[in-house]
């Protein structure tokens, strides 16, 4: 005999670490997805103030400002 022990009394925590994981790239996956949205909606939100100050640039000088 090699003295190994058997890997069958393994199997359940094994399956129990492969749901963790799957729970856990989940979460991972949803945070990701919620910061994305939250910097989408910042950056629309500082794209817009750039805008505005653009055209109070242009209105102050009467120049175009890119």
């Amino acid at each position: 005999m090699h003295g190994f022990a058997p890997l069958r009394p393994l199997r359940p925590s094994c399956g129990r670490l492969l749901a963790e994981a799957r729970a856990r790239a989940e979460g991972i996956a949803r945070e990701t997805e919620r910061v994305l949205r939250d910097h989408a909606e910042r950056r629309e939100e500082v794209q817009t103030h750039m805008d505005h100050v653009r055209a109070s640039l242009s209105a102050l000088t009467g120049r175009v400002v890119d």
